[in-house]
């Protein structure tokens, strides 16, 4: 019996565009702290995965950098609850005990996806507690990285996601001066 796991020993990760809870912490340098919903597992968010947090003003794209456990019980750790029982275990995960990723904001994308006019610009803010955060939809990772063209060719998918990433020629080979 499998228990919902495929039998490689991975298991279906959220999809895109689900939700996977709250900012609760974080700075622009070291990365906001999201805290997971209860009905996301821990092992579900791959390090790597692309993120979008929607704050009050500012849609951001981000990278999930660490996964992390907590405990709202500083005693949790020192003595665990006997979680034999499925239904206690259930009742704990999520509320004393919690799952939270970093993610690091290195983007602030268009409110409005698919205007050609507005691009994503590099993020000088973080967002506001509590904003929701979610899996990068295929459309976000495309407003970051463009679609499939001429201009634009695949070079792959992102870690654990399904999406085409792709690579802008003229953009690379760019050269800064000043």
């Amino acid at each position: 019996m499998t228990d919902g796991f495929k039998l490689d020993g991975e298991t279906p990760g959220p999809q895109s565009g689900a939700p996977l809870g709250l900012v609760v912490d974080g700075s622009l340098s070291q990365g906001v702290e999201v805290r997971l919903d209860a009905d996301v597992s821990v092992e579900d968010v791959k390090v790597g995965t692309f993120v979008t947090i929607q704050g009050h003003n500012n849609r951001f794209f981000g990278v999930v950098t660490d996964v992390s456990l907590g405990s709202t019980d500083p005693r949790l750790k020192h003595s665990p609850p006997q979680v034999d029982d499925p239904f206690i275990a259930q009742v704990l995960s999520g509320t004393v005990a919690y799952g939270s990723i970093s993610v690091l904001p290195n983007l602030v994308m268009p409110q409005v996806l698919g205007d050609n006019d507005a691009k994503p610009v590099a993020a000088k803010t973080i967002p506001p507690h509590f904003s929701r955060a979610q899996m990068a939809s295929e459309q976000d990772v495309a407003a970051v990285f463009g679609q499939e063209d001429q201009r634009h060719f695949w070079i792959g998918n992102p870690l654990e996601m399904e999406h085409k990433l792709c690579l802008d020629l003229d953009e690379l080979v760019k050269r800064s001066i000043g």
